[in-house]
């Protein structure tokens, strides 16, 4: 949708005719189907007061900002001072009061900066909490608030005319800039690799969701849509030097009209990556920045060993550290042996059991997104990821769907990868499941899954031992003996043998690549005019 000129100023007497007009406007928007003209009087006395002249726009315990466009006033937020947390649940003086978007102008971004001035003049008055209270049966602006950092907090109701109506009260803390990206997992880290940027007068996010050609961030001041820069989204462009969720990037505000961008992701300090699988020399980069893999595995058939240990190894080359979730332990025939069975195949690693259905049991996940980390969920369809996203939440945030009788399968509820703010300050990213999860190359991750085999082929006669038919194999020893599952080894030269298939077509086609800029380069230097053509 196209940007569109918008002007946030405050509100002054010669306002007051306008905002009664909006208020008006906005009460037909939402009651006109069954309300009479004296419940509206009413409503319009309840959100503006009958003096507002006098008592609210002239007054400095508060101010009236106005979004317009082409001269018209599209919005409002109304702002009065108050310094306590108390005035959450007492009511006291608030700090935002009334918020409203005129429909046609909600998706262009327009909600998402009036709501940034008007917490920035709530701040500047010394507020520390804003609330407001929002109509429960509007999920629109429900959602909306909470992509703003906005909280359910209690609920209240009001008279209209003859009906009971129910608010949701929401909150969100007032934090200067930096506490506010702490909440985001920001740290000294992204502080240093961001400076280059803030020279330059932009704004440092974190990816929350991505689309084609644009992103939804998150900064100190809320949530915004931000589109990419032309290096970023260009067709030659590397698909994994493109921002993802979890990314830390520098947005850039142009002045006038045009829409922030994201013009520079920062480097990341962890990923997971597979091989895409569309595009099989590429590289795919499912979520960045990340401190915890939870690798999420249903155990109601018997657990699939092979597909954990592929996961695990892509969660060690992460940079990461995997825990393993075991779910739908109620629907196990003997969850005590699929609990061993996976022990037995993820060494050095934890694993847990964590009943989705069962918010208290899956709350034991939380330990590990103390401090602001930042923990990403992968697993088959059907896994009940979304499931334990909600249970964490505490409320129904993700769909969830049955898995389909048929054939035992799960069915995609989750289609895009989300950032959510977990309860305690951690972050969860949820992922749609996978069918296919090829590795990359790095021979690291596989290593670090296998240590048992890594520890045997340590006493191996050779350094360069394959652990097929050489004398003097430890590893082939432990496996006679015992110590070592045939089907574990066999795993594990499956996967190092992809491994080295991937880095084999990722260096062809750097060396395609280098060939062609190559030949690109010299076609320049004869012919200078055509540097930059098409």
């Amino acid at each position: 949708m196209d940007p569109v000129p918008l002007d946030i100023r405050r509100a002054g007497d010669s306002d007051a005719g306008m905002l009664a007009e909006l208020g008006a406007r906005t009460f037909f928007d939402t009651f006109a189907e069954y309300n009479t003209e004296q419940d509206m009087a009413a409503y319009l006395a309840s959100a503006f007061g009958a003096d507002i002249q006098a008592r609210e726009i002239g007054d400095t315990s508060g101010v009236v900002l106005v979004a317009e466009t082409g001269g018209s006033a599209v919005g409002y937020a109304r702002v009065r001072l108050g310094t306590s947390p108390a005035a959450v649940t007492a009511r006291a003086p608030a700090e935002i009061v009334r918020f409203y978007i005129d429909k046609p102008w909600i998706g262009r971004g327009i909600g998402t900066r009036l709501m940034a001035a008007a917490l920035d003049a709530a701040a500047a008055r010394g507020c520390d909490v804003a609330w407001l209270d929002v109509w429960e049966r509007n999920p629109g602006a429900i959602a909306f608030y909470r992509r703003m950092g906005f909280d359910v907090v209690g609920r209240q109701s009001f008279q209209l005319g003859s009906d009971l109506q129910d608010d949701l009260l929401m909150a969100r803390t007032i934090a200067d800039v930096e506490q506010a990206l702490q909440a985001l997992g920001y740290s000294q880290r992204w502080a240093s690799l961001f400076e280059p940027f803030a020279s330059r007068g932009m704004t440092l996010a974190r990816v929350v969701r991505t689309s084609r050609g644009s992103a939804v961030v998150a900064t100190s001041e809320g949530v915004v849509r931000a589109r990419l820069a032309a290096t970023l989204s260009k067709a030659g462009s590397a698909a994994m030097d493109r921002p993802v969720v979890g990314d830390w990037v520098a947005v850039a505000t142009p002045e006038g009209p045009d829409s922030p961008f994201i013009a520079a992701v920062l480097e990341r300090a962890s990923a997971v990556s597979r091989s895409d699988p569309g595009r099989t020399s590429e590289v795919q980069v499912l979520a960045a920045n990340i401190d915890t893999v939870f690798v999420v595995h249903p155990i109601d058939e018997p657990p699939n060993l092979r597909r954990i240990e592929r996961e695990l190894s892509v969660a060690w080359d992460s940079g990461a550290v995997p825990v393993v979730v075991l779910t739908k332990e109620d629907l196990s025939a003997d969850p005590v042996a699929a609990l061993a069975a996976v022990e037995g195949v993820a060494p050095d690693t934890d694993v847990v059991l964590a009943n989705g259905r069962d918010p208290q049991d899956a709350k034991q996940l939380l330990s590990y997104l103390s401090g602001h980390r930042t923990a990403v969920l992968v697993g088959p369809s059907g896994a009940g990821k979304s499931t334990l996203i909600n249970a964490l939440l505490g409320e129904e945030r993700q769909a969830t769907r049955e898995v389909r009788v048929s054939d035992g399968r799960g069915r995609h509820t989750t289609v895009s990868r989300q950032l959510f703010r977990m309860p305690g300050g951690g972050l969860l990213i949820d992922t749609p499941g996978l069918r296919a999860f090829g590795l990359t190359g790095s021979p690291e991750g596989i290593a670090s899954a296998f240590p048992d085999v890594e520890e045997a082929a340590s006493r191996c006669r050779f350094r360069d031992c394959t652990h097929d038919a050489e004398p003097g194999c430890a590893v082939r020893a432990a496996v006679e003996s015992g110590a070592l599952s045939a089907e574990r080894l066999a795993s594990y030269h499956k996967l190092v043998g992809e491994a080295q298939s991937a880095s084999t077509k990722v260096e062809s086609r750097l060396r395609a690549e280098d060939a062609r800029d190559s030949r690109a380069h010299r076609v320049a230097k004869r012919d200078p005019g055509r540097e930059g053509d098409g």
